[in-house]
């Protein structure tokens, strides 16, 4: 989930922008994702090959989002609830004067510990690297584009999550949701802004954690520096959607490349403001072929 609203925004605004181009009613995205996280002790990494087919009629754009996943290492999938097989497997031969100075400096959580607890017999069978389809989601967007020369846009969009991955390995964050956002932009000739805002209501969770409703507000601004390339910077803020979890603050930086009217290619970091098990440092490489 991390990376998940800076991937959207970018395969968004490419469509938006294919669509500007291109009358087709028809089309899909395929992106190619490698994300490093860097924590204080660990690493992770994640791949994933994500296909999202999408039907425009009008100023309305029906999409599905069809990822695949390869994670390896402490990947937060799902905010505070990490991968059972790689936290666990550490803390199953630790003392509990160390887990206990560990929940006392907010590397880990009482509920973490549970939950290990429930897991601890099968860790020899689970593998450290797991792959498998990701939640799936299906969204409708509606956009307008207005102001004389039609340079700023709104849109208003509904998505609906499925818990189809495996929350156990990470693949998956457990919860059905269904999303409501609203956003607003400006694209110039070399200037770009946008702001957003979006309210999720979770309807169902397997997950051992309370997934609670959250809200998530959003802003950035790019700039068109050379010829096709693109640097930019997004904000973003989210309410804490697992309960006693922590507001989740982020800035992300980014390298957009227009290759062509078919290739995009996105470089970025994200730095967490302190927020408690999120990693110090993550850096993703994005890859997008519309066809």
């Amino acid at each position: 989930m991390l990376n998940k609203i800076s991937i959207s925004l970018f395969i968004t605004i490419c469509s938006i922008n294919a669509f500007a181009q291109d009358e087709k009613n028809w089309g899909a995205d395929f992106s190619v994702n490698t994300q490093h996280q860097e924590y204080e002790l660990v690493s992770a990494d994640m791949q994933s090959l994500t296909l999202s087919p999408y039907f425009q009629t009008g100023n309305w754009t029906f999409s599905a989002t069809l990822p695949w996943m390869k994670i390896d290492g402490d990947y937060f999938i799902n905010g505070s609830v990490p991968r059972v097989v790689s936290l666990c497997g550490r803390l199953k031969d630790t003392s509990p004067l160390v887990i206990q100075r560990l929940i006392n400096r907010g590397r880990i959580t009482p509920e973490q510990v549970a939950r290990c607890n429930q897991f601890n017999d099968r860790l020899d069978e689970m593998e450290e690297s797991q792959s498998g389809v990701g939640d799936i989601s299906l969204s409708a967007n509606y956009l307008w584009q207005w102001g004389s020369a039609e340079n700023w846009w709104t849109s208003l969009g509904l998505e609906y999550k499925a818990d189809n991955g495996d929350v156990e390995t990470g693949i998956g964050s457990g919860s059905r949701d269904t999303s409501l956002s609203i956003g607003v932009g400006y694209q110039g000739e070399k200037w770009s802004n946008h702001l957003d805002a979006s309210f999720t209501s979770v309807s169902a969770t397997d997950s051992p954690y309370e997934i609670e409703d959250y809200s998530s507000f959003g802003a950035g601004i790019a700039y068109l520096f050379w010829g096709s390339v693109t640097l930019g910077l997004d904000y973003q803020f989210e309410h804490a959607y697992i309960a006693d979890g922590k507001d989740v603050k982020y800035f992300s930086f980014f390298w957009d490349w227009a290759i062509s009217d078919a290739w995009s290619l996105r470089l970025s970091a994200n730095e967490y403001d302190d927020v408690p098990e999120y990693p110090q440092a993550e850096y993703s490489v994005d890859l997008l072929y519309s066809f």
